[in-house]
């Protein structure tokens, strides 16, 4: 996971928080959110983070980011 933070520090500078989905959902459901994708989903877009993908060795993997402004 460190390389692909550096990665997209590269491409983000101003991000500075990166989360997988696993992790905001464990985040999500101790506020109270239903356990599926779609509540979880608008969940992520609400509190403000953005879907980054990244394709690494041919294996796309996704992950959000969340700027501290």
């Amino acid at each position: 996971l460190p390389l692909v933070v550096m990665k997209i520090s590269l491409y983000y500078p101003t991000m500075s928080e990166v989360y997988t989905y696993q992790e905001l959902r464990e985040l999500a459901l101790k506020y109270g959110i239903r356990d599926n994708k779609v509540h979880i989903g608008v969940w992520i877009q609400t509190q403000g983070y953005q879907k980054q993908r990244i394709q690494i060795n041919h294996i796309r993997k996704t992950f959000y980011l969340k700027s501290h402004d």
